[in-house]
This record gives structure tokens, sequence and C-alpha cells, in this order.
């Protein structure tokens, strides 16, 4: 601009004009350029394969201006995508883009900033579970200055029922195809729905337990009998059990996840055992008059470090110079408080093989 020959009146209207329409260009400039935001929410978001789901999708418009136009996408996974018809908004299908285009009719439709709108369609999902994770879902607003904005959400496919893991607590004892546990032993029952990030959750968890009446020897941990016991229900996925029964015992349990899906049943018999084993030893003729005194806890010699369990014990002292009786460790009262204690001190060779914890006392007459 050429201000020679101008007045200095003139020259600062022409100043002020230059000013004033430098900063209307920036405010359009801003104002055209500016890029509005939205998000995408979409529900419900997870899915059996091959099952047909109502969708909605929520339309947040974060931006400072309008919107007055949506597009969904479909994800091409899935079948059947039908958009439902919305009062206020002029809909169509765009066939090559597999888009459902929303046109708001009325400035009282209108997304405005802070605000959101709810759009509804339909698919079924995909047949078999796919390789990913997570589906993706693209979405489009656009706003008054004609400014368009692509966000995305996310569904998944869950097909796999959750998986149950029963652990035992302590006291506990396997042998080969038998378990065995005692009434305070602890059953835990954790069940766990594929990965964290892929599956819906576990949603109940099921269980049951039967006192069997049957020979010891089909007691085994692969049993096959069907309980008609009532099923307790737990919320979760998670349940500590207690058995006060002794006997064989059939434990039945399974999870479902949030969708339905539903683990077999898993089946296992063991023992729950409180009661001590009976000692009982035979002398060939010819013999002395003598007979069993009972069984002792061999702890103070060989075991220190459960030294003191036992009321009355010494540190070096033998069980056999006690006459006590103690539930927990199974030992047993004098018969006769005539008898002398005689010398005989045995490890237990019956039904505790090799178990330096056990010891046999005998008396003579």
């Amino acid at each position: 601009m050429k201000l020679k020959g101008m007045t200095g009146a003139a020259k600062i209207g022409a100043v002020f004009a230059l000013f004033l329409f430098v900063v209307t260009i920036s405010y359009l400039g801003t104002t055209a350029f500016a890029v509005h935001t939205s998000t995408a929410e979409l529900e419900p978001e997870w899915s059996q394969p091959g099952v047909g789901n109502d969708y909605t999708v929520t339309i947040t418009n974060n931006g400072i201006h309008t919107v007055d136009e949506v597009r969904i996408y479909r994800n091409m996974l899935y079948d059947d995508f039908v958009c439902d018809e919305k009062t206020g908004w002029e809909m169509n299908f765009i066939v090559a883009k597999q888009a459902c285009e929303y046109v708001a009719t009325d400035v009282s439709y209108h997304i405005t900033s802070g605000n959101f709108d709810t759009f509804t369609f339909s698919a079924t999902a995909p047949a078999e579970e796919p390789e990913q994770c997570l589906l993706e879902w693209q979405f489009e607003t656009r706003d008054l200055t004609d400014t368009w904005f692509t966000t995305y959400d996310t569904t998944s496919i869950d097909s796999e029922p959750p998986v149950t893991i029963k652990t035992y607590g302590i006291p506990f004892k396997e042998e080969g195809n038998y378990h065995w546990i005692s009434t305070s032993t602890p059953i835990t029952l954790q069940a766990t729905d594929m990965t964290e990030e892929c599956a819906i959750g576990v949603d109940k968890l099921y269980w049951r337990n039967t006192v069997l009446d049957i020979p010891d020897q089909d007691c085994i941990i692969t049993c096959q009998y069907e309980s008609n016991v009532e099923w307790t229900e737990v919320d979760g996925g998670y349940a500590e059990i207690y058995k006060p029964e002794e006997s064989c015992h059939l434990l039945e349990f399974y999870a479902v996840d949030l969708l339905g899906n539903e683990e077999t049943i898993n089946r296992q018999c063991f023992f729950v055992d409180n009661t001590p084993p009976e000692v009982r030893k035979d002398v060939m003729e010819p013999k002395a008059e003598c007979g069993y005194w009972g069984e002792y806890f061999n702890l103070p010699n060989d075991h220190p470090e459960v030294e003191g369990l036992i009321t009355g014990l010494v540190l070096g002292d033998n069980p056999f110079n006690h006459d006590w009786y103690d539930e927990q460790y199974f030992s047993f009262e004098r018969r006769d408080s005539s008898l002398e204690w005689g010398s005989g001190f045995f490890e237990v060779d019956d039904g505790l093989p090799d178990d330096p914890y056990y010891a046999a006392v005998h008396w003579n007459a």
C-alpha cells in the first residue's frame, strides 16, 4: 500500500483499515481450518460368533464447531449390516463405501459442542472367531465448516468358555490315582476367561459336592460318577471350599462367562480323612508277656524344628517317658498304670512306611 501524498488523517485511516483486514483474514483462516474432534463409543462390545446383534454408537462432539453429518462404516468381517432410520436425520446408504450417512435436517438436531447423539444399526458377527482380538469400526463426523474428523472403536468375538483350576491347600497327599485331604484343607476354585484383553470375563462359578458310599479302591481322581445334588452358585470366578465329612467325595465344578459360554463340567474324587492309622505288631512264639503300648510322635530327637507342639515334651526326651494323650498327633493313654515301660521303641511300618515322625512303644508285664 502506497501512503505517499496522503494526508495524515488519510494515512491513519489506511493503516487502520489494513489492520482490520489482517485481523479479519486471520480469524476467518483460523475458523476455516480449525479441526473439530469427536469420539465414538460402540456397544455391545462383545459377541459370540455368528450372532446377530443390535448396536448403538454414541457420537460425542468434543470440538468447538457444530456437527451436522455422521457416517458409520461397516466392518467387512460382519454381515447383514443395516442402519436404522433416525428422526431429524436423513439417512442414505453409500454402497461404494459400505457406509451409512446421516445428515441433520434441521439445526435443532445438530450435535453442538460438548453434546452427543446416538445412532443404531444391526450386524451379524463373523461365524468363526478371527485371529485378531479387536475388530475396528470407523466413524466420521462433519462440522459446519465442512471439516471431517475420523474416529474409531472396536468390538470383539468370544467363543471360548472359561477354564477353572482346582487347588488343594494343606494338608494334602497324592499317591497314584488317589488324593487325600483333611477337614481343614482348603479347596480353591479359580476360573479364568481366556486372556484379559480378548475375553469378556467370568460371570458365574458353579460347584457341588457329593459324599459317595463306594469302595475305597473306586475313589480315584478320574472317577465318572454323577450327582443330583443342587449346584452352589458363586458370582465371579473364585470359591474356597472345606469338606467336613470323612469319606470319599465327588466334587463337580464349571464356570460361565458373561456371554453364556459354558465350561464342560469337571469331576474329581478324593478322600477326606482325619482318622489315624491303626498299628499292630504280631510276635511269634515263644513270646514274653507284653503288649502294644500306643503310637507316639517321635518329635524331639529327630525333628527339633517342630519341638514344643506337644505339651510336656522336652528336647532330647523320649516319647515313652510321658503318659499323655494328644489327638492331633494320635498318641494313646496307658492301658494299665501298673505295667512298667519296656525298652522297645520302633518306627511304625504299617500304614505309614518310612515315616520318622511316628514310633510304636511296647511294655513288659
